[in-house]
Protein backbone atom coordinates (compact mmCIF):
# COMPACT_ATOMS: atom_id res chain seq x y z
CA UNK A 1 0.00 0.00 0.00
CA UNK A 2 0.94 3.12 -0.81
CA UNK A 3 -0.90 5.88 0.82
CA UNK A 4 -0.94 9.26 -0.45
CA UNK A 5 -2.83 10.87 2.24
CA UNK A 6 -0.42 13.40 4.42
CA UNK A 7 2.33 12.57 2.63
CA UNK A 8 2.27 9.65 4.51
CA UNK A 9 4.48 7.13 1.97
CA UNK A 10 4.80 9.18 -1.08
CA UNK A 11 5.50 11.68 -1.79
CA UNK A 12 7.32 12.03 1.31
CA UNK A 13 6.93 15.85 0.69
CA UNK A 14 4.95 18.58 -0.94
CA UNK A 15 7.35 20.33 -2.38
CA UNK A 16 9.75 17.82 -4.45
CA UNK A 17 10.20 18.31 -8.19
CA UNK A 18 8.17 15.63 -10.50
CA UNK A 19 11.62 14.32 -10.21
CA UNK A 20 12.03 13.97 -7.32
CA UNK A 21 8.79 12.28 -6.80
CA UNK A 22 9.32 9.68 -9.81
CA UNK A 23 12.84 9.08 -8.32
CA UNK A 24 10.70 7.93 -4.84
CA UNK A 25 8.23 5.92 -7.02
CA UNK A 26 10.57 3.90 -8.73
CA UNK A 27 12.50 3.16 -5.28
CA UNK A 28 9.31 1.98 -3.47
CA UNK A 29 8.52 -0.12 -6.78
CA UNK A 30 12.14 -1.53 -6.83
CA UNK A 31 11.79 -2.25 -3.10
CA UNK A 32 8.14 -4.56 -3.71
CA UNK A 33 10.21 -5.94 -6.62
CA UNK A 34 12.87 -6.93 -4.15
CA UNK A 35 10.69 -8.34 -1.89
CA UNK A 36 9.08 -10.01 -4.54
CA UNK A 37 5.46 -8.60 -4.23
CA UNK A 38 3.06 -8.82 -6.86
CA UNK A 39 1.21 -5.84 -6.69
CA UNK A 40 1.03 -2.31 -5.30
CA UNK A 41 -2.15 -0.42 -4.21
CA UNK A 42 -1.93 3.59 -4.96
CA UNK A 43 -3.87 5.87 -2.96
CA UNK A 44 -5.15 7.90 -6.04
CA UNK A 45 -7.69 9.72 -4.21
CA UNK A 46 -6.92 10.73 -0.35
CA UNK A 47 -9.76 13.46 -0.54
CA UNK A 48 -11.82 14.16 -3.42
CA UNK A 49 -8.41 14.99 -5.05
CA UNK A 50 -6.70 13.47 -7.11
CA UNK A 51 -2.98 12.21 -8.05
CA UNK A 52 -3.87 11.87 -11.55
CA UNK A 53 -5.45 14.08 -14.74
CA UNK A 54 -9.21 14.44 -13.54
CA UNK A 55 -12.26 15.81 -15.34
CA UNK A 56 -13.39 15.39 -11.62
CA UNK A 57 -11.62 16.35 -9.27
CA UNK A 58 -8.69 19.36 -8.38
CA UNK A 59 -5.36 17.66 -8.04
CA UNK A 60 -4.56 16.93 -4.54
CA UNK A 61 -2.20 19.11 -2.40
CA UNK A 62 -0.63 15.99 -0.95
CA UNK A 63 1.20 15.91 -4.73
CA UNK A 64 1.86 20.03 -5.48
CA UNK A 65 1.27 21.70 -1.77
CA UNK A 66 -1.23 23.43 -3.13
CA UNK A 67 -4.55 21.94 -4.38
CA UNK A 68 -5.64 22.00 -7.76
CA UNK A 69 -2.29 23.13 -9.26
CA UNK A 70 -0.65 20.43 -11.68
CA UNK A 71 2.93 18.99 -10.69
CA UNK A 72 5.29 21.44 -13.12
CA UNK A 73 7.02 20.24 -15.37
CA UNK A 74 4.04 18.25 -15.97
CA UNK A 75 3.72 14.53 -15.78
CA UNK A 76 1.01 12.72 -14.45
CA UNK A 77 1.56 10.20 -11.47
CA UNK A 78 -0.72 7.74 -12.21
CA UNK A 79 0.30 6.58 -15.40
CA UNK A 80 3.76 6.87 -14.36
CA UNK A 81 3.40 4.63 -11.61
CA UNK A 82 1.62 2.07 -13.69
CA UNK A 83 4.38 1.50 -16.51
CA UNK A 84 7.14 1.57 -13.77
CA UNK A 85 5.21 -0.87 -11.69
CA UNK A 86 4.85 -3.36 -15.18
CA UNK A 87 7.53 -2.74 -15.96
CA UNK A 88 9.24 -4.74 -12.98
CA UNK A 89 6.51 -7.17 -12.83
CA UNK A 90 3.54 -5.71 -9.99
CA UNK A 91 -0.16 -5.56 -10.34
CA UNK A 92 -1.08 -1.52 -10.05
CA UNK A 93 -4.20 -1.26 -8.26
CA UNK A 94 -6.12 2.54 -7.65
CA UNK A 95 -6.75 3.03 -3.68
CA UNK A 96 -9.76 5.44 -3.52
CA UNK A 97 -11.44 7.04 -0.63
CA UNK A 98 -15.00 7.30 -1.55
CA UNK A 99 -16.51 9.98 1.08
CA UNK A 100 -13.64 11.53 2.67
CA UNK A 101 -13.65 15.11 1.14
CA UNK A 102 -10.89 16.75 3.37
CA UNK A 103 -8.94 15.30 6.11
CA UNK A 104 -7.60 17.82 8.83
CA UNK A 105 -5.36 20.02 7.40
CA UNK A 106 -4.88 23.81 7.10
CA UNK A 107 -5.04 23.74 3.39
CA UNK A 108 -7.77 25.77 1.42
CA UNK A 109 -10.06 23.88 -1.36
CA UNK A 110 -9.74 24.73 -4.74
CA UNK A 111 -12.47 26.18 -6.74
CA UNK A 112 -13.09 23.10 -8.39
CA UNK A 113 -13.03 20.79 -5.05
CA UNK A 114 -16.56 18.94 -4.64
CA UNK A 115 -17.13 21.08 -1.39
CA UNK A 116 -17.24 24.27 -3.03
CA UNK A 117 -18.68 22.87 -6.10
CA UNK A 118 -21.51 20.88 -4.23
CA UNK A 119 -21.49 21.71 -1.09
CA UNK A 120 -24.88 20.68 -0.01
CA UNK A 121 -23.96 16.93 -0.69
CA UNK A 122 -20.41 17.67 1.92
CA UNK A 123 -20.87 17.67 5.33
CA UNK A 124 -18.48 18.69 8.30
CA UNK A 125 -18.00 16.02 11.04
CA UNK A 126 -15.26 15.61 13.44
CA UNK A 127 -12.64 18.24 11.66
CA UNK A 128 -12.95 16.54 8.45
CA UNK A 129 -15.32 16.85 5.13
CA UNK A 130 -17.18 14.18 4.20
CA UNK A 131 -19.60 13.16 0.92
CA UNK A 132 -22.78 12.31 2.67
CA UNK A 133 -23.06 8.58 1.20
CA UNK A 134 -26.94 9.14 1.67
CA UNK A 135 -27.18 11.65 -1.29
CA UNK A 136 -27.44 10.21 -4.50
CA UNK A 137 -25.52 12.65 -6.22
CA UNK A 138 -22.11 11.99 -3.79
CA UNK A 139 -22.73 8.26 -4.98
CA UNK A 140 -22.93 9.10 -8.55
CA UNK A 141 -20.07 11.24 -8.53
CA UNK A 142 -17.38 8.50 -6.60
CA UNK A 143 -18.65 6.01 -9.02
CA UNK A 144 -17.90 8.46 -11.96
CA UNK A 145 -14.43 8.98 -10.69
CA UNK A 146 -13.72 5.37 -10.22
CA UNK A 147 -14.89 4.76 -13.65
CA UNK A 148 -12.93 7.30 -15.17
CA UNK A 149 -9.76 5.73 -14.04
CA UNK A 150 -11.13 2.19 -14.69
CA UNK A 151 -11.54 3.40 -18.62
CA UNK A 152 -8.66 5.57 -19.30
CA UNK A 153 -5.72 4.01 -16.98
CA UNK A 154 -4.57 0.06 -17.35
CA UNK A 155 -5.45 -0.66 -13.22
CA UNK A 156 -5.43 -4.06 -12.53
CA UNK A 157 -7.95 -3.69 -9.61
CA UNK A 158 -9.35 -1.07 -7.68
CA UNK A 159 -9.90 -0.42 -4.18
CA UNK A 160 -12.29 1.28 -2.20
CA UNK A 161 -11.00 2.27 1.71
CA UNK A 162 -13.22 1.78 4.93
CA UNK A 163 -14.26 5.38 5.17
CA UNK A 164 -17.95 5.15 3.97
CA UNK A 165 -18.78 6.91 7.24
CA UNK A 166 -16.84 8.43 9.37
CA UNK A 167 -15.56 7.01 13.03
CA UNK A 168 -17.94 8.59 16.03
CA UNK A 169 -16.86 11.48 17.42
CA UNK A 170 -17.80 12.11 20.83
CA UNK A 171 -19.59 15.44 22.31
CA UNK A 172 -18.19 17.56 24.23
CA UNK A 173 -18.93 16.48 27.62
CA UNK A 174 -18.13 13.06 26.71
CA UNK A 175 -21.38 11.90 27.53
CA UNK A 176 -21.81 10.79 23.83
CA UNK A 177 -21.23 10.52 20.55
CA UNK A 178 -22.10 13.35 18.06
CA UNK A 179 -24.11 12.29 15.08
CA UNK A 180 -23.22 12.26 11.63
CA UNK A 181 -25.42 15.12 10.46
CA UNK A 182 -27.14 12.80 7.69
CA UNK A 183 -30.79 12.66 8.96
CA UNK A 184 -32.36 14.40 6.06
CA UNK A 185 -30.67 11.55 3.75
Amino acid sequence: WIATVDNIDWPSKKDLSPAEQKAELIALLDRAAKLKLNAVIFQVRPQCDALYASQFEPWSEFLTGQMGKAPTPFYDPLAFVITEAHKRGLELHAWFNPYRAKAKSKFELSRDHLGKKRPEIVKEYGGYLWLDPGEPDAAKHSLAVFNDVVKRYDVDGIHIDDYFYPYPVENKDKTGEVPFPDDAS
